[in-house]
């Protein structure tokens, strides 16, 4: 059964600096929505209280499947299947309030029907870089939760 995360002390505590890779970034709320987190732990007191833990988990877990898949697509400028994973993907990491993997998904479901390969490897290249520092972030969130 997955942890039960809950927000007692507001969503305050996420708005630190954070670090993926070794690499920092602003803030964990540059990377997280705060209001997303904070919906999602509404819903989880209304009913499962692993609700949050086990959307993380799906998601860590599905993602680099997704992230694969996009490459391959493009690679054989595919953009039908671009635009459909990017579409799938942008709406799990909306849920999460992936902000920063959101606008890249949001971009490769628009893209224009004349390829550009190199905007295109260049928005997978910074997707693949956002979800590492997303990763990072959720097992944050979920790891320093109360169980």
């Amino acid at each position: 059964m997955g942890r039960a995360v809950r927000f007692e002390q507001g969503i305050t505590p996420w708005v630190m600096p954070c670090e993926a890779n070794g690499r920092k970034s602003a803030t964990w709320s540059d990377v997280l929505d705060p209001v997303a987190l904070e919906r999602l732990d509404s819903v989880a007191r209304g009913g499962d209280p692993t609700l949050v833990a086990r959307l993380v988990g799906l998601f860590l877990e599905d993602t680099p499947d997704r992230l694969r898949g996009l490459r391959e697509a493009s690679e054989r400028q595919d953009d039908a299947a671009v635009r459909a994973v990017a579409h799938g993907l942008r709406g799990s990491s909306e849920t999460l309030g992936a902000r920063e993997m959101v606008g890249h998904c949001s971009f490769l479901e628009h893209i224009p029907p004349e390829w550009d390969e190199a905007g295109i490897r260049s928005h997978l290249d910074a997707l693949v870089e956002a979800f590492d520092r997303t990763r990072a972030a959720l097992e944050n969130l979920v790891g320093q939760q109360p169980d």
